[in-house]
């Protein structure tokens, strides 16, 4: 919802006005006691004033209920004309306008029922979230994966993020129908390359995808198989490519050398990749959907283009944005500055770690779940982008 108006210079007392109002012009006129505007907490509180009126608008799939949240949530002072409060009611276009209209029982949640539902009895809902570049399947196989049940807020974050699993299959399925086919696989790759790398840095290995497709003989791809596709054949694959290698330098190891197995034995471990904890894992897995979003956020940061984030590079976000819990700069390099390396500085890795602890983090302030833990990671992302572009 937009913020309206100018500014009054006091605030007005809440007025108690008849209750059985039918109309929002009605309301209006009434909270404005013959002036042109009203401020937007007296029309809330008017507006609350008439439960029949929001009743019926609710019916209509009018956002009612976020915009009065959003007039009381104004500024003192702040006031708004009735072409102001008509046009938030009636912007079909917004994301209350979307959630009100997919929110069948108007308990201010959407589920993939509800969903559902709303598609099947509103058409122009396909054509609303595709004008947003969020075709509706996969607002419904987000919900699916991460929870059946999203507020608002919740819905605006899907919406806003461009790099999460789903937005990425989304900008890869050209005609919109939820399936990757070959030809559209084969497009992203020749003339896309931007999308294709953000693609691989969400472990969406489409190369490999467009291999095993053809070597099945399948034509198309949904976003479910796709996800569990890499889960399991693509992850198996990519694990089965290492073992010749290891096979081949064994058979290259002279007789002679066969009195020394030792080192034969220890060769393949010093080339294995590092054993994660299992916070490491958890952190993983929180900022798995956002790898190419945060390493974008890393390149700003990273001054001097030198692969790491020193303190004074961090400086600019860390201790600056308002989170519910932050570090010091020293400090929290101390304890994110992990492993072997030790070296002061923040590898990207380490930056994703810092990011997923601190969504965890604010997760368990707020007394929330896992399900909450990314919606967390992207209102810091946000925050910490807004403080970069500054």
């Amino acid at each position: 919802m937009g913020c309206g108006g100018s500014k009054a210079p006091k605030q007005e007392a809440m007025p108690v006005i008849a209750s059985n109002l039918t109309t929002v012009e009605e309301v209006f006129a009434a909270a404005a006691s013959g002036n042109a505007n009203v401020t937007g907490r007296v029309m809330a509180s008017c507006l609350e004033q008439n439960k029949e009126l929001i009743a019926n608008l609710q019916t209509q799939k009018k956002p009612i209920r976020y915009l009065i949240d959003h007039l009381q949530s104004t500024d003192v002072g702040s006031v708004f004309t009735l072409a102001e409060i008509n046009g938030m009611l009636n912007d079909t276009k917004s994301f209350e306008s979307l959630f009100a209209r997919c929110d069948l029982n108007n308990d201010g949640n959407i589920t993939s029922t509800e969903l559902a539902k709303a598609l099947e009895e509103e058409k122009e809902l396909v054509e609303a979230f595709k004008k947003l570049g969020k075709p509706i399947v996969y607002v419904m196989a987000y919900l699916k994966e991460h929870s059946d049940s999203i507020t608002l807020e919740e819905f605006r974050a899907i919406l806003h993020d461009e790099d999460s699993f789903e937005a990425l299959f989304a900008k890869c399925d050209l005609d919109a129908d939820g399936q990757l086919s070959q030809d559209e696989i084969a497009t992203a790759l020749a003339d896309n390359p931007e999308l294709v790398a953000k693609m691989k840095a969400a472990n969406m290995p489409v190369e490999r995808l467009l291999e095993h497709l053809k070597a099945k003989n399948q034509e198309k791809i949904s976003l479910e198989e796709f996800r569990e596709l890499i889960h399991h054949e693509l992850a198996d694959a990519s694990t089965a490519t290492a073992e010749p290698v290891v096979a081949a330098e064994e058979e290259k190891t002279p007789a002679a050398d066969a009195e020394a197995p030792a080192a034969a034995v220890e060769t393949p471990a010093a080339e294995a990749g590092p054993v994660l904890t299992d916070w490491e894992k958890m952190m993983a897995s929180v900022t798995a959907d956002y790898h190419a979003r945060i390493h974008a956020l890393f390149v700003k940061l990273d001054g001097d283009s030198d692969g790491d984030l020193t303190v004074t590079e961090l400086t600019k976000i860390v201790g600056s944005a308002n989170t519910k819990l932050g570090f010091e700069a020293k400090a929290f390099m101390d304890w994110y500055d992990g492993g072997d390396a030790t070296d002061g500085q923040l590898s990207v890795e380490e930056f994703r770690y810092y990011l997923g602890d601190l969504a965890s983090a604010n997760t368990v302030i707020e007394g929330g779940d896992v399900s909450t833990q990314k919606l967390n990671l992207v209102k810091i992302l946000d925050q910490y982008e807004e403080l970069v572009a500054k």
